[in-house]
């Protein structure tokens, strides 16, 4: 039996995680994985320094990856903005401790214009509809016809396919997945409105609303589709996640800001410890004006 893991990334207690089970659990032999390959060496200073204030465990040290890093506050999300313009090769990941301050911390970025957590599906469908192309994919129609048009499953939704329902443009497209003419689409079963859309460039038959389309027509037109450049998770949702950079809230809930005080604070530590091992470059940490800010840093 090999068991593996980092106990100081035990975030999920509440469903019967408990890092106790790899600390006191007795092996014929223990290895210990001190080098990390994705985090910066300053980044590691502050991991450390967060992690090794809870009481009764033993001091964790793990190597960085041999690159600087760094870790910068600013005063609020306002201060980021430029920043994430100017790096669209980047990657980005934007952290709150709780989904609450991740909502507030989301809409403002999408206020500016800035892709966050946005949809892979309406992204490429608004692409499609805007480039109006002479010719489709398999995967193309997948994501149009599946996704966004369920209630109107053709004889080429994904449902077709498992159930061997297979059309003469079905069969050709599995070839090899080549192109078909979006002229024909209609021939074999294509939603009409659909071919319509895709040669007209008529951006209602997508459904949205007036906000949701200017939206994502942003993200094609300024932004190269790039719906994933700033993801958006909580601590809990972030584990195992990576980016270039990445943004944490430091605002918490006042039920969070009492645990942190008088609960359990090495639970909550480790939340803080993952947050800001993500960052391959840098951990932007904002310092927002809510009533409520984390004590852990």
């Amino acid at each position: 039996v090999i068991i593996a893991g980092d106990p100081n990334q035990a975030l999920y207690e509440f469903m019967g995680t408990n890092p106790k089970i790899f600390r006191n659990f007795h092996a014929s032999e223990t290895v210990m994985l001190t080098q990390s390959h994705r985090v910066p060496d300053n980044n590691v200073k502050l991991a450390l320094r967060i992690i090794n204030k809870n009481k009764g465990e033993e001091a964790f040290h793990f190597n960085g990856n041999g690159t600087k890093g760094s870790t910068v506050e600013v005063p609020s999300l306002a201060h980021v903005i430029e920043g994430i313009r100017t790096n669209k090769d980047k990657s980005f990941l934007l952290m709150a401790r709780d989904n609450y301050n991740l909502g507030l911390g989301r809409d403002f970025l999408r206020k500016q214009g800035i892709p966050v957590g946005a949809s892979a599906v309406k992204t490429a469908a608004v692409k499609l509809v805007l480039s109006r192309p002479a010719t489709i994919t398999r995967y193309d129609l997948e994501i149009l016809i599946s996704e966004l048009f369920p209630s109107k499953r053709s004889r080429l939704s994904t449902g077709a396919w498992e159930r061997g329902a297979k059309t003469r443009l079905e069969v050709e497209i599995e070839k090899g997945f080549s192109p078909c003419s979006v002229s024909d689409l209609a021939k074999f079963g294509a939603d009409a409105s659909l071919v319509h859309a895709l040669t007209t460039g008529d951006l209602t038959i997508l459904k949205m609303t007036g906000d949701e389309l200017r939206y994502y027509r942003n993200i094609v037109e300024k932004w190269d589709g790039r719906h994933d450049l700033v993801r958006a998770f909580t601590f809990h949702g972030a584990k195992g996640r990576e980016a270039d950079i990445s943004i944490i809230i430091t605002d918490v809930t006042k039920r969070i800001h009492e645990e942190e005080t008088v609960g359990d604070t090495e639970s909550e530590r480790r939340c803080w410890y993952v947050a800001v091992t993500r960052a391959k470059l840098m951990n932007i940490l904002v310092r927002r004006t809510g009533a409520y800010s984390t004590r852990i840093l």
